[in-house]
């Protein structure tokens, strides 16, 4: 580890030994792009360091060539003549599994098995030296001017490029390493880049990029890099570290010439490629169904049903009961009641007239008689069985739901109202089975009822056909968690599907609404996922309401999707604000005299997001350096490397040759740092 990890780190070396970390902290928090990919590290094993469990040194040698640990591992597996998948990753060390079941260190100890661990960082150092070297002594060319600068640049680049490309062509021989030209170009842009240090750039950074990585939270950083690495979104140092010198820093390059069309290509190639298929993939693990329109009918219909149900088991439930109270009923004496109505029909008009007629003829019936001449004839009487009064009160019920009675006054609604209630209680006056059938059926109503006051009956059923697009942000919009909860409880017991597509529907329609163009814009925004989580995600209640819609693991899930958009929307992008970059590019020229200008000039197009990472990796990794001499041959833990760069320890701090030998370790040791073991 080097010494600005430690730094940042804030662990000492004894501290290391006994919790080791997975990688270089200066390389999660400013490269997440460089760090290494395994499926194999386990934390929780405690290896053992011992000569005899160590590689020999010819291997330790092959293996150290790759910069994959994968790769590594096949060099070694196949020198013990053992399966991979006996081999883990602990800390920055390769381990595996012997047959007495212990785990042992490939590379122990420098103290252990000197020649074994000098053999290994070996391909380190000699991958460095040619650009080291190149840097040296093309550094007079820095004190030419621009000219001599850029000379020197793509000198001391193209030296580092070509030692990277044979180190991975030999890896590529060794151990099956894929080969990355964009490793190659890295690498030549990072040194040719550092080598203009002495330029003037170094002032800038020690006054401003020091400064503010003393501030970033390393835990919060390596979280944020795997969730963004897991969802294959590629964070700027600035995006993941969210530090306000960085973040003005690339505000700027969006709106100069040199970068504005290098950071505009990235961003939406990163939007196309990358955010909008992450959003993609999180909608599909909810619901295939795309179409919101569709989603608001399923949903609908499984309300609907589920009315259904519910009326289904109340009437099962209440049923044996009437049957019972039937069968035991006696004649019911409807005659005061039919009198009432009588004369409420002498002053009544209209709906009401209608209405107390209606009630009235459900109240008689036809049935058979003699007249006086013996014949039998069908006479109106009093209708007194109680299974057809039962029925009388249905029709009474439904009509309390129909509009001509919502639209009477309020005095006449209470009147029939009443006839409806004294019915009732002249079937029961002489049939408690039958009050107590009631009983029941009002117990078993009760979720029915529940039903017509929530938001489900209220409105989610009653949506028309040409709004069912819009029947999901009808259900969360301002909903409670309570709302929500029992919405989804209500369609998945009839169809979980459809909650999961008015699930999905809800937020792919808030995504395409946060991504929709401002006025004028033409083109869909590209850092519209702030704005997502806003309108997801901006308050406890609605946090909670997504919480009881997706359940834990889709909540974590969707919270990790929006926590990394989020931060892709944390810089400004592209378009004028001339107040703000007079100001950064003042202050930049302040603490670096046409630093900015000049690193256009040498490196081109180095300065992408995914070297501007890089870049600034490696800045901090120079200031460190260059406050102390003897700490910089800390980052190179190879007894022969420490030899290779005796010369530099001997020349003056002061001088362009010094200053360039810092910048191409800062360079190459940015780059290849993470692969370094401390014992």
């Amino acid at each position: 580890m080097s010494i600005v990890d430690e730094l940042l780190s804030g662990s000492t070396e004894e501290e290391r030994k006994r919790f080791p970390v997975s990688t270089s902290v200066v390389d999660e928090i400013l490269s997440p792009s460089n760090a290494p990919k395994f499926s194999i590290r386990d934390e929780t094993i405690i290896p053992r360091s011992t000569a005899a469990g160590g590689a020999s040194a010819l291997t330790a040698l092959k293996a150290g060539v790759p910069t994959d640990k994968q790769a590594a591992i096949k060099i070694f597996a196949a020198a013990r003549g053992i399966p991979e998948n006996r081999y883990r990753v602990v800390g920055d060390d390769i381990v595996y599994q012997a047959n007495d079941g212990q785990y042992y260190k490939e590379i122990p100890s420098g103290f252990t098995k000197p020649m074994t661990a000098a053999a290994y960082y070996a391909p380190d150092v000699l991958e460095a030296a040619p650009d080291i070297v190149a840097g040296i002594a093309t550094s007079p060319m820095l004190l030419g001017g621009p000219l001599g600068v850029a000379g020197s640049a793509a000198i001391t680049g193209g030296v580092a490029a070509s030692s990277n490309a044979a180190r991975q062509y030999l890896a590529g021989l060794l151990g099956d390493q894929e080969f990355s030209g964009g490793d190659v170009a890295t690498q030549g842009l990072i040194s040719g880049g550092m080598q203009v240090l002495p330029f003037g750039v170094g002032k800038y950074l020690e006054r401003n990029i020091a400064r503010d990585i003393g501030k970033v939270n390393t835990k919060d950083v390596a979280d944020l890099t795997q969730k963004a690495k897991d969802l294959g979104i590629q964070l700027t140092p600035a995006e993941l570290t969210n530090l306000p010198s960085l973040k003005s820093q690339q505000k700027v390059l969006g709106n100069i010439v040199e970068s504005a069309d290098t950071l505009g290509d990235f961003y939406l190639q990163r939007y196309k490629e990358q955010v909008q298929p992450a959003v993609n993939k999180f909608l599909n693990t909810i619901s295939k169904v795309d179409d919101p329109m569709t989603a608001g009918y399923r949903g609908q219909m499984a309300l609907k049903d589920r009315v259904a149900q519910l009326e289904k088991a109340r009437d099962e439930g209440s049923a044996p009961l009437y049957r019972a109270a039937f069968e035991r009923s006696v004649p019911v004496d409807v005659a005061p009641i039919v009198k009432d109505i009588d004369a409420m029909l002498k002053i009544a008009k209209g709906d009401e007239l209608k209405s107390l007629q209606r009630i009235k003829n459900n109240l008689y019936r036809e049935k058979p008689s003699f007249n006086a001449q013996g014949e039998e004839v069908m006479v109106k009487a009093f209708e007194d069985r109680l299974p057809a009064l039962q029925r009388a009160k249905f029709d009474i019920d439904k009509m309390f739901k129909e509009e001509s009675f919502s639209s009477m006054d309020k005095v006449i609604q209470s009147e029939i109202t009443n006839i409806k209630n004294r019915l009732v209680q002249a079937m029961g006056k002489d049939n408690p089975m039958y009050l107590e059938a009631n009983k029941a059926f009002e117990e078993l109503s009760q979720p029915l009822n529940i039903f017509a006051e929530r938001r489900a009956g209220q409105s989610l059923t009653a949506v028309s056909k040409d709004n069912l697009n819009d029947l999901a942000n009808r259900l969360f919009n301002n909903a409670s968690p309570q709302t929500v909860r029992y919405t989804r409880q209500q369609i998945q017991a009839v169809s979980p599907e459809a909650w999961n597509d008015v699930t999905r529907a809800y937020l792919q329609t808030q995504w395409e609404k946060a991504m929709k163009p401002r006025m004028g814009a033409k083109e869909p925004r590209i850092d519209a996922g702030a704005d997502w989580k806003i309108m997801l995600m901006g308050d406890s209640k609605s946090q909670k309401a997504l919480l009881e819609a997706l359940g834990p693991q889709q909540f974590q899930a969707l919270s990790n999707l929006t926590q990394v958009l989020e931060a892709a929307g944390r810089v400004k992008k592209l378009g004028s604000d001339t107040a703000f970059n007079q100001r950064a590019l003042k202050e930049m020229e302040d603490n670096a005299p046409s630093a900015l200008a000049t690193f256009a000039r040498v490196t081109g197009n180095a300065m992408t997001p995914l070297e501007y990472g890089k870049f600034l990796k490696n800045w901090a990794t120079e200031r460190a350096f260059s406050k102390n001499a003897e700490q910089l041959a800390n980052v190179i833990t190879s007894k022969d490397g420490m030899n290779r760069l005796r010369e530099l320890r001997k020349m003056s701090p002061t001088t362009p040759k010094f200053i360039s030998g810092l910048a191409q370790l800062a360079a190459d040791y940015g780059m290849i740092g993470s692969t370094l073991q401390e014992d």
